[in-house]
Protein backbone atom coordinates (compact mmCIF):
# COMPACT_ATOMS: atom_id res chain seq x y z
CA UNK A 1 0.00 0.00 0.00
CA UNK A 2 0.98 3.32 -0.88
CA UNK A 3 1.75 5.90 2.12
CA UNK A 4 0.17 9.64 1.48
CA UNK A 5 1.51 12.65 3.51
CA UNK A 6 -1.16 12.65 6.00
CA UNK A 7 -0.92 8.56 6.60
CA UNK A 8 2.95 9.41 7.15
CA UNK A 9 1.98 12.30 9.81
CA UNK A 10 -0.32 9.86 11.38
CA UNK A 11 1.94 7.34 11.85
CA UNK A 12 4.80 9.60 13.21
CA UNK A 13 2.62 11.32 15.91
CA UNK A 14 1.54 7.88 16.98
CA UNK A 15 5.12 6.70 17.04
CA UNK A 16 6.12 9.87 18.92
CA UNK A 17 3.33 9.65 21.47
CA UNK A 18 4.48 5.93 21.73
CA UNK A 19 8.12 6.80 22.57
CA UNK A 20 7.12 9.57 24.63
CA UNK A 21 5.19 7.08 26.89
CA UNK A 22 8.28 4.40 27.06
CA UNK A 23 10.31 7.22 27.85
CA UNK A 24 8.09 8.72 31.08
CA UNK A 25 7.64 4.38 32.08
CA UNK A 26 11.67 4.22 31.56
CA UNK A 27 12.47 7.20 33.47
CA UNK A 28 9.54 8.64 35.39
CA UNK A 29 9.67 12.14 36.97
CA UNK A 30 10.57 12.23 40.89
CA UNK A 31 8.29 14.58 41.33
CA UNK A 32 5.06 13.48 39.75
CA UNK A 33 2.82 11.41 40.21
CA UNK A 34 2.55 9.14 37.19
CA UNK A 35 -0.38 6.72 37.38
CA UNK A 36 1.67 3.65 35.89
CA UNK A 37 -1.15 1.07 35.01
CA UNK A 38 -2.35 4.24 33.11
CA UNK A 39 0.88 4.86 31.30
CA UNK A 40 1.34 1.44 30.52
CA UNK A 41 -2.86 1.23 28.96
CA UNK A 42 -1.67 4.39 27.04
CA UNK A 43 1.19 2.84 25.59
CA UNK A 44 -0.08 -0.21 24.58
CA UNK A 45 -3.35 1.80 22.80
CA UNK A 46 -0.53 3.46 20.44
CA UNK A 47 1.36 0.39 19.66
CA UNK A 48 -2.13 -1.10 18.58
CA UNK A 49 -2.66 1.74 16.14
CA UNK A 50 0.48 2.29 15.37
CA UNK A 51 0.65 -1.63 14.20
CA UNK A 52 -2.99 -0.80 12.58
CA UNK A 53 -1.49 2.34 10.43
CA UNK A 54 1.33 0.20 9.53
CA UNK A 55 -0.54 -2.52 8.04
CA UNK A 56 0.12 -3.03 4.81
CA UNK A 57 2.68 -0.20 4.23
CA UNK A 58 5.34 -1.61 1.95
CA UNK A 59 8.90 -2.52 3.73
CA UNK A 60 10.60 0.38 2.18
CA UNK A 61 8.52 3.03 3.25
CA UNK A 62 8.15 1.30 6.61
CA UNK A 63 12.31 1.50 6.46
CA UNK A 64 11.98 5.26 5.58
CA UNK A 65 9.56 6.21 8.21
CA UNK A 66 11.57 4.42 10.55
CA UNK A 67 14.60 6.41 10.30
CA UNK A 68 12.59 9.60 9.75
CA UNK A 69 10.99 9.07 13.47
CA UNK A 70 14.67 8.14 14.82
CA UNK A 71 15.73 11.49 14.65
CA UNK A 72 12.15 13.27 15.63
CA UNK A 73 10.88 13.84 18.95
CA UNK A 74 7.61 14.67 20.65
CA UNK A 75 6.67 18.51 21.19
CA UNK A 76 4.07 21.10 21.83
CA UNK A 77 3.91 24.10 19.54
CA UNK A 78 1.77 27.05 20.48
CA UNK A 79 -1.18 27.34 17.72
CA UNK A 80 -0.05 30.45 16.58
CA UNK A 81 3.27 28.86 15.03
CA UNK A 82 0.87 26.53 13.08
CA UNK A 83 0.35 29.13 10.64
CA UNK A 84 4.05 29.38 10.18
CA UNK A 85 5.85 27.72 7.84
CA UNK A 86 8.73 25.68 8.93
CA UNK A 87 11.44 28.34 7.54
CA UNK A 88 9.54 31.17 9.36
CA UNK A 89 8.92 32.12 12.65
CA UNK A 90 5.73 34.25 14.01
CA UNK A 91 6.81 37.54 15.32
CA UNK A 92 4.62 40.20 16.72
CA UNK A 93 4.29 43.19 14.20
CA UNK A 94 5.16 45.87 16.53
CA UNK A 95 8.18 44.21 17.54
CA UNK A 96 8.72 44.51 13.29
CA UNK A 97 7.22 48.06 13.34
CA UNK A 98 9.73 49.71 16.34
CA UNK A 99 12.87 48.18 14.86
CA UNK A 100 11.85 49.72 11.37
CA UNK A 101 11.48 53.31 13.53
CA UNK A 102 14.90 53.15 14.87
CA UNK A 103 16.75 51.78 12.36
CA UNK A 104 19.60 49.35 13.07
CA UNK A 105 22.03 52.11 12.22
CA UNK A 106 22.07 53.29 16.01
CA UNK A 107 23.58 50.19 16.50
CA UNK A 108 26.53 51.20 14.49
CA UNK A 109 27.13 54.08 16.52
CA UNK A 110 26.27 52.47 19.95
CA UNK A 111 28.41 52.73 23.08
CA UNK A 112 27.17 50.75 25.44
CA UNK A 113 28.87 48.07 27.72
CA UNK A 114 28.49 45.49 30.34
CA UNK A 115 25.55 45.56 31.96
CA UNK A 116 23.99 47.92 29.99
CA UNK A 117 24.41 45.64 26.70
CA UNK A 118 22.50 43.09 28.23
CA UNK A 119 19.61 45.71 29.17
CA UNK A 120 19.54 46.77 25.28
CA UNK A 121 16.00 46.85 24.17
CA UNK A 122 16.93 46.74 20.52
CA UNK A 123 19.31 43.66 21.42
CA UNK A 124 16.79 41.72 22.60
CA UNK A 125 14.08 42.23 20.10
CA UNK A 126 16.25 41.20 17.67
CA UNK A 127 17.35 38.38 19.33
CA UNK A 128 13.79 37.43 20.05
CA UNK A 129 13.07 37.61 16.45
CA UNK A 130 15.22 35.41 15.23
CA UNK A 131 18.00 37.67 14.01
CA UNK A 132 21.19 35.77 15.31
CA UNK A 133 24.52 37.43 15.51
CA UNK A 134 27.61 36.18 13.32
CA UNK A 135 30.11 36.90 16.18
CA UNK A 136 30.12 36.23 19.63
CA UNK A 137 31.26 39.07 21.35
CA UNK A 138 28.99 40.72 23.93
CA UNK A 139 26.59 42.25 21.23
CA UNK A 140 27.22 41.50 17.93
CA UNK A 141 25.51 44.28 16.67
CA UNK A 142 27.37 46.86 18.07
CA UNK A 143 29.87 48.53 15.28
CA UNK A 144 33.14 49.43 17.61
Amino acid sequence: MYMNADMRDYIISCAATQSYYDGLLEHPPERLNVPVRDARMARAYCRRVLDGLMEGVDEDQAVELIRYFEKCELRVIPNERLAAKREMIVVDPRDIEELLKDSISDCALCLKACKEIKRCEKRKRLLKLGIMPKSDRDCPYQGK
